[in-house]
């Protein structure tokens, strides 16, 4: 009796293990779950720093985890207790393949990645100083804008890989216009790198996060624009070029009142050589600055290839005036030659026909003289020179 017990009792006990593990199977069964779009996190760059190196780019900024575990576990993961790192102590310049390593909740497991490695190219570490530029964005009234009076910081240190700190030509603070007002703000923005061209530059670090700006709403007035233009050379080029005729500057009342006219940094266009645009830089006093309306200043530069042509004349060419009439005039010089440089198509349309050689004889005597000679052309030309400059002339009696 006691033995059937025994066997009852295990019998009893096997199947209620078996029943505990059908009904935790069916109720908790395993299963799989993907979490996309998991950031990848890139630790220890201040190794890269030390050494003077710093990331340029990387291959991936994310990946897809999929977890593997029972239901109850799987289903209580969140995607922020799932990381994925890449040690950047591993890297060296040049380009480098690093393991990402993924950590997840103890009671799940990885069961694949979308990736196993990310590319991570890594440059000198370059650093320079940039200024610091206030915009304002939104509309404006035609006869106000917004100044900056001032900024707690006029410029950043901006730090990272060599080829994108070179790209960065300023650092920016953009500042919301509709929240400048006739009376004085003191006002916050995010500081950005960009390009020349007004690109946002990313991948690159900044000394400062944020810019203070003390701003408000000021006055616009157009006024005459001077630009001042300097052309030294005498070469084979003809060199045209034209300005903005007028500036709209901003500023409070009482600093633009008295400005009628301002005047810009002198440009050179001597070494232009081929069709250009120059930006231009317009000097203004104490608390005025350049209107949204003139942010575009250029000074357009063309320049066109010149041609020479040279004539040759005789004494016989040269038409003498204002001797005595008891005198006879005689030129000696036996060869002139005048050459003219000017634009091809006009060049090529002067004849001999249109030169007029002269000399003035007043008030000379009889015997030799060497007298200035006079050209005058009636073509289109942009430079003349003669050779010789002076003639030999004799004047003799005539009774």
């Amino acid at each position: 009796m006691l033995k059937n017990n025994r066997v009852n009792f295990i019998i009893s006990l096997v199947i209620a293990i078996a029943l505990w593990v059908y009904v935790n199977g069916e109720t908790n069964p395993q299963t799989t779950k993907t979490f996309k779009n998991i950031p990848i996190t890139f630790d220890n760059e201040q190794t890269l720093t030390d050494e003077e190196l710093a990331v340029l780019s990387t291959s991936a900024d994310s990946l897809s985890v999929t977890l593997s575990g029972s239901r109850k576990n799987v289903s209580t993961v969140t995607s922020s207790e799932i990381t994925a790192t890449v040690n950047l102590a591993d890297a060296d310049n040049g380009d480098n393949s690093l393991k990402i390593t993924v950590t997840v909740p103890e009671d799940v497991q990885v069961d694949s990645t979308s990736l196993t490695r990310v590319d991570v190219a890594v440059e000198k570490l370059l650093s320079k100083s940039v200024d610091v530029t206030v915009r304002y964005s939104g509309k404006f009234n035609e006869d106000s804008e917004p100044l900056t009076v001032d900024t707690s910081r006029n410029s950043v240190t901006v730090s990272g890989a060599e080829s994108l700190v070179n790209k960065v030509s300023a650092v920016t603070a953009t500042i919301d216009s509709s929240k400048v007002t006739d009376k004085m703000k003191r006002l916050e923005g995010v500081l950005y790198a960009v390009d020349s061209s007004g690109n946002a530059v990313n991948g690159v670090n900044l000394s400062a996060k944020t810019v203070k700006v003390s701003t408000v709403l000021a006055m616009v007035k157009t006024v005459t624009l001077d630009v001042p233009v300097t052309d030294d050379t005498s070469d084979s080029v003809d060199r045209t070029y034209s300005a903005p005729k007028t500036i709209t500057i901003k500023g409070k009342a009482a600093d633009v009142a008295d400005i009628d006219s301002i005047t810009a940094e002198d440009i050179d266009i001597s070494n232009v050589t081929k069709d250009s645009s120059i930006t231009i830089v317009p000097i203004l006093p104490d608390g005025v600055e350049v209107s949204n309306k003139s942010q575009s200043l250029k000074l357009k530069v063309t320049v066109a290839e010149l041609s020479s042509q040279t004539f040759t004349f005789s004494a016989a060419d040269v038409e003498t005036s204002g001797q005595d009439d008891t005198l006879d005039a005689s030129v000696n010089t036996d060869e002139i030659t005048v050459t003219v440089t000017g634009k091809a198509d006009n060049i090529s349309n002067i004849t001999e026909g249109d030169f007029t050689l002269s000399c003035d004889l007043s008030d000379l005597s009889a015997g030799k003289h060497s007298v200035n000679l006079d050209v005058s052309c009636s073509g289109t030309y942009i430079k003349m020179t003669t050779s010789p400059q002076k003639v030999s002339v004799t004047l003799t009696d005539n009774n």
